[in-house]
């Protein structure tokens, strides 16, 4: 659609095209908006950076764009149609997306932005959202001080990406009297100010984030090393936070579009079976379970799915989460394993897969996932969930056995994080990048901690392998604290039943 400086369709994907760039990505999430762009080189970098910042930072928000993109009314059939409103309405009545949007708005309070869905709801797209809003919400979120420019790759002559920043800044942002300047730029703590060798007078308020990791020693059982190989190529990635504190506005696409809905809204044909109370801003205390239905077609309505969702602990307790990741494989993921055992090989099978799954938020979210439960044994599966886990604390279930499996997905996920890092550079830096910089907005840095708080991230083979030493009584632990005791208000059951009725309701 174009940009203020480059106002053609499609001249960014031209220019792109022309350096032999892999292209340009966006992605959208709760909490921020990622941008990316793959250049082949430094020299491709620095040539399209400023039309890349040019088309985020002033796009042609046009009518006929938000009439393709985003909705529209067809003229040929009088159905809902455009590029966003189809994305939500192929999303929205997925049971897999139901669950994870009951199970997000149990565990946060409306003051939170992961109570909310991120591409926004169908009725509200229909009826709320317009091209003013989007406007307003880019003008307030689409600002330097919100965003983190992230580099990485081989070659980057960092002095001139800061010089390329900073007349962009100069040019764009820095029409607002001198009592603004610092607010409104680009941010820049005074240690990444020394890092790039530049004075505040040449570079006043530019904020680079990079991230490099050491070389780990070999692991266990195993002569495989981390070897990064020599890259030419960059990926920049440009995040915008679209969070703000303790303020319900226009955090992401659906509060944009259903600013002021009621806290005490429920998922699409849910059936609350708690009592809730509101503790605190993002904190609900959530008794038994609750129900929630998805629409189907009259021959499918036979199964269901039964989640346990988890609001944990800070995001940079990264080695308490490596252990829990361990043990969630080792009791979920295997054939061999307890949970398989129990629920699927069985004569009348309680369920066709278990799955666990991993948000990174600020405080992380766990959800383990029962599939493929009969609708009579919903209830069942809930219960037997803890009984299982309280077997295995009082002994009734072969701790030796247990032990062995862990020890071997120890060493099995010491292998897949090397082969990781060492395949996928780009993506594992820039992904801990972003979500360092989202997890600072709920614990700002003090003094010089950003950098031991990234630096946590790196350590996952570290504390792998430091796994290894531990006794079957520390993995007791784990399944006692963060499983069966954990905080009853940030821990919440679904169950998940499939309606043909709700689907009659839903087409009218």
């Amino acid at each position: 659609m174009g940009s203020r400086n480059y106002p053609h369709q499609g001249y960014l994907d031209y220019i792109t095209a022309q350096h032999y760039s892999l292209g340009t990505n966006a992605a959208t999430y709760r909490d921020m908006t990622t941008y990316e762009l793959t250049t082949v080189n430094h020299k491709s970098l620095s040539t399209l950076l400023p039309v890349y910042l040019d088309h985020i930072f002033h796009p042609l928000l046009l009518n006929n764009c938000f009439l393709t993109e985003v909705h529209h009314i067809s003229g040929e059939t009088g159905d809902d149609a455009g590029v966003v409103y189809s994305e939500m309405q192929a999303s929205e009545n997925q049971p897999d997306d139901i669950l994870l949007y009951s199970i997000l708005r149990d565990l946060w309070s409306d003051k939170s932005p992961y109570y909310y869905e991120a591409g926004g709801r169908l009725e509200s797209i229909r009826n709320e959202l317009t091209l003013d809003k989007i406007k307003i919400f880019h003008q307030k979120f689409y600002v330097p001080n919100n965003v983190a420019i992230i580099l990485c790759g081989g070659g980057i002559n960092i002095d001139e990406i800061l010089e390329i920043l900073n007349k962009f800044e100069q040019e764009n942002f820095l029409q607002y009297d001198n009592r603004q300047k610092l607010s409104m730029g680009f941010s820049l703590n005074e240690n990444q100010r020394k890092k790039t060798k530049l004075s505040d007078d040449n570079f006043p308020s530019i904020q680079i984030k990079s991230a490099s990791f050491d070389e780990s020693p070999t692991p266990p059982d195993t002569n495989k090393k981390v070897n990064l190989p020599s890259i030419d190529a960059t990926k920049l990635s440009v995040r915008s936070n679209s969070y703000e504190a303790n303020e319900p506005s226009f955090c992401d696409s659906e509060l944009m579009v259903s600013h002021g809905e009621s806290s005490t809204a429920s998922s699409p044909g849910s059936i609350l079976v708690t009592f809730e109370t509101e503790t605190s801003i993002g904190q609900r205390n959530m008794v038994e379970y609750k129900e929630v239905c998805y629409p189907v077609e009259d021959n499918e309505e036979n199964l269901g799915q039964v989640a346990f969702g988890y609001r944990l602990e800070s995001i940079y307790k990264m080695e308490i989460y490596t252990a829990l990741d361990v043990l969630l494989t080792t009791l979920f993921d295997e054939d061999i394993s307890i949970f398989y055992k129990e629920f699927i090989e069985l004569p009348n099978t309680l369920c066709s897969l278990i799955d666990h799954d991993w948000f990174n938020y600020p405080e992380r979210v766990l959800t383990i996932t029962f599939e493929g439960v009969e609708i009579d044994n919903l209830t069942l599966v809930a219960d037997k969930y803890s009984s299982v886990l309280y077997s295995i604390l009082n002994s009734q279930i072969d701790s030796g056995q247990l032990y062995t499996q862990l020890q071997r997905n120890i060493r099995k996920k010491i292998e897949s994080h090397l082969n990781e890092v060492e395949a996928e550079p780009f993506d594992f830096l820039t992904d801990l990048c972003c979500l360092d910089h989202v997890s600072e907005l709920s614990a700002p840095y003090t003094d010089n901690d950003g950098e031991q708080r990234l630096h946590k991230f790196l350590q996952n083979q570290k504390y792998l392998e430091s796994l290894l030493n531990r006794p079957i009584l520390y993995w007791h632990e784990l399944i006692k604290k963060y499983l069966l005791e954990w905080e009853p208000s940030k821990r919440t059951i679904i169950l998940l039943k499939p309606s043909y009725e709700l689907l009659t309701e839903q087409q009218g």
